[in-house]
């Protein structure tokens, strides 16, 4: 990998008066992949944010040139910009970019975010102010809205007993419903705001996971390692769903899921107990022979094959992360499982299949 253009070492900040603000210094970090619309987008949104201390850091995962020549001409000097000369996906250029931003522009945050996220103004206060309120706070996430709508699109995250994990609240109509502060089970990467430290205890994203479910296996470290993640409404941003993924694949569902069973299998084998494991054992199985069957029923066998070798990489990886983590097997997060039982496993595979159209 080539860091083929940076702007500049030191960092850039948002300037008030004519002088750098007290604020707590906050680095923005976001991946472009053939998304210049969008991450200029974003980009700008944060500097409109409110916010007057931050630094921004784009991580391009080599896209065209005509994308990253936008990149260069509309956003200049405002932002720090690394070109890599292949596409590392979410997990692996995101590390790239705290390794880069700790050594660089040394912050107290950490914004980890979508480049097709939109803020708000003041969105950013809440979220510190979280962090700040509890030594055991180590990551904040925002009230998470579909663009342009007041549909939700998260109000933090669960996980379940199969390894699969979900956005609290996905397209309901914003009521109020989920409008206090808590700690939930996890935070997505769609928008998360992280404490320095909490990446002096352990790594930001597993490598392995080049994109989906890896903030899953993050969470379940921040957990373990004493941290808390914190669900925080009074922040709001938008967010264009998946459309890095819709340009990059015709079937995004499939393209999701053949990546997303892979890192299931990461999860279950280096996070969940053994009796975790057997006692679900039952719906693990038929999970999988769900996503086995519609894959080949829907995408036939091309998408069937890169499914099954996703997830035999993902037990291999999943067996060696294991003896890695043994010693936080005993795992602090189960309290926080939601425990599907089979009718309620098949009820979320109806309305799934409805949703995306596999039946009437």
């Amino acid at each position: 990998m080539t860091w083929q253009k940076s702007a500049g070492m030191q960092p850039m900040h948002a300037e008030v008066d004519g002088r750098m603000s007290d604020l707590p210094c906050v680095s923005a970090q976001l991946v472009n992949y053939n998304g210049a619309s969008d991450t200029i987008e974003c980009v700008k949104s944060l500097f409109d944010s409110g916010h007057p201390n931050i630094s921004v850091l784009v991580i391009d995962n080599a896209s065209s040139k005509t994308d990253q020549r936008r990149l260069e001409d509309e956003l200049g000097s405002r932002v720090h910009l690394i070109m890599n000369d292949r596409n590392l996906g979410f997990a692996q250029a995101h590390n790239l970019g705290v390794r880069y931003t700790k050594r660089c522009t040394k912050p107290k945050y950490h914004l980890i975010l979508n480049n097709d996220v939109v803020v708000t103004h003041g969105f950013l206060s809440p979220l510190i102010q979280a962090l700040e309120s509890s030594d055991r706070i180590g990551v904040s996430g925002p009230k998470i809205k579909l663009l342009n709508t007041n549909i939700l699109d998260s109000a933090g995250s669960i996980f379940n007993n199969i390894g699969s994990a979900y956005s609290r609240g996905n397209g309901e109509e914003d009521l109020g419903q989920y409008d206090r502060f808590e700690i939930v089970p996890m935070i997505t990467s769609c928008c998360m705001l992280v404490k320095d430290e909490v990446f002096d205890r352990t790594y930001p994203f597993d490598e392995k996971f080049f994109m989906y479910l890896e903030e899953l296996d993050f969470n379940m470290r921040l957990w373990n390692r004493g941290f808390l993640p914190a669900y925080v409404p009074s922040s709001v941003v938008y967010h264009r769903f998946s459309s890095s993924v819709k340009r990059t694949t015709a079937n995004p569902v499939l393209f999701k899921q053949t990546l997303e069973e892979g890192n299931r299998t990461r999860i279950l084998l280096k996070h969940f107990p053994p009796q975790s494991l057997l006692r679900s054992s039952h719906l693990i199985l038929l999970s999988y022979l769900y996503w086995q069957y519609n894959t080949l029923r829907i995408g036939g066998f091309d998408w069937f094959k890169r499914l099954n070798l996703n997830i035999v990489s993902g037990m291999r990886d999943g067996l060696k992360s294991r003896r890695e983590e043994k010693e936080y097997i005993l795992a602090s997060w189960l309290p926080q499982v939601e425990h599907l039982r089979l009718g309620d496993y098949f009820v979320k595979a109806g309305l799934m299949e409805k949703k995306h159209g596999w039946r009437g």
